[in-house]
């Protein structure tokens, strides 16, 4: 053996690069995005007509509004720790089988219900909630139940940032309760 075939040992595998012959299914990728890019249409055309700011029928317009609040001034916080939690576990992503799940398709059906009936009701958290459906419902359709999994704890993290100012209105009455025994 030469010098030269010693110095051109492989180089040890990279734990952060993702596995050989991986393709990102752009096809897959592709269907997600016009779903997600169909709902947030739906979203921002037809979301709420309560405490719009500056007229805007968009419950995402309404769920940013809401940041104003110092009771909700760091949710957005919480949707980029989602996106970390998402990127710290792309490699578990990339090696999910996929296998679609016509399940999906029932999730993302009973989140835009969910959806509707907040719209109709001028509920505007209730739609919210039904985003993090819809996109773990997506998910669920188009990689399957393996990248669903992986997604499931970023999703429902999300979930609480868009209803956790439910909780407020619910634990007000305990504020008050325990304000009144302090005083």
């Amino acid at each position: 053996m030469s010098a030269a075939s010693d110095s051109a040992a492989p180089a040890p595998p990279n734990p952060r690069a993702l596995p050989p012959g991986f393709r990102p299914g752009w096809g897959r990728l592709a269907l997600y995005g016009v779903g997600a890019a169909l709902a947030l249409v739906l979203y921002t055309r037809f979301g709420t007509d309560s405490e719009s700011p500056g007229g805007s029928s968009s419950v995402l317009a309404w769920f940013a509004s809401q940041w104003d609040s110092d009771d909700f001034a760091n949710n957005w916080i919480m949707l980029l720790v989602s996106a970390a939690v998402v990127w710290t576990q792309r490699r578990r992503l990339a090696e999910a089988d996929v296998r679609p799940d016509w399940r999906g398709a029932l999730v993302v059906a009973a989140a835009l219900a969910v959806h509707v009936a907040g719209y109709r009701a001028q509920l505007p958290r209730l739609s919210l909630g039904s985003v993090a459906g819809v996109a773990w419902g997506l998910a669920l359709a188009v990689w399957g139940p393996g990248v669903a999994r992986a997604l499931l704890f970023p999703v429902c993290y999300a979930l609480l940032c868009f209803v956790g100012s439910m909780l407020v209105e619910l634990t007000m009455p305990l504020r008050l309760m325990a304000s009144g025994l302090a005083c």
